[in-house]
């Protein structure tokens, strides 16, 4: 999770009292990064916080080799275990995409990344 203290204090507390002993979680301070290179990009339809995902090739450490980014609004009723499945089905030219909402933006609720590959593309 990419988040401020007060969002993390909470979720620690959640996954404790939940008791997930297969679910891992890190936590990455937001302001470390937002302060960044992030705060200083325009964004006249979306929040520049939320942009902050595109930082994930440079905040996860270099054994995480893909990820799943999803909006703390996605509600996820079915197994993630098929998104995983989906991304890894991709070719490599096939493998940026977007649900857009016009010419302008498109949305990021859901995002894979290959973070290896966008590695080696910086």
């Amino acid at each position: 999770f990419i988040l401020d203290p007060f969002s993390q204090t909470v979720l620690e507390e959640l996954m404790t009292t939940w008791n997930l002993p297969s679910v891992r979680c890190s936590f990455y301070p937001k302001e470390k990064y937002f302060k960044g290179s992030i705060s200083q990009i325009p964004s006249i339809q979306t929040e520049s916080s939320k942009l902050i995902k595109l930082l994930a090739p440079s905040i996860l450490p270099l054994t995480v080799d893909s990820v799943i980014i999803l909006d703390d609004d996605v509600l996820v009723t079915s197994d993630v275990q098929k998104l995983w499945v989906f991304f890894n089905e991709l070719r490599d030219e096939n493998k940026l995409f977007a649900v857009t909402k016009g010419l302008e933006c498109f949305d990021t609720g859901v995002m894979l990344f290959d973070l290896r590959a966008m590695r080696e593309m910086s």
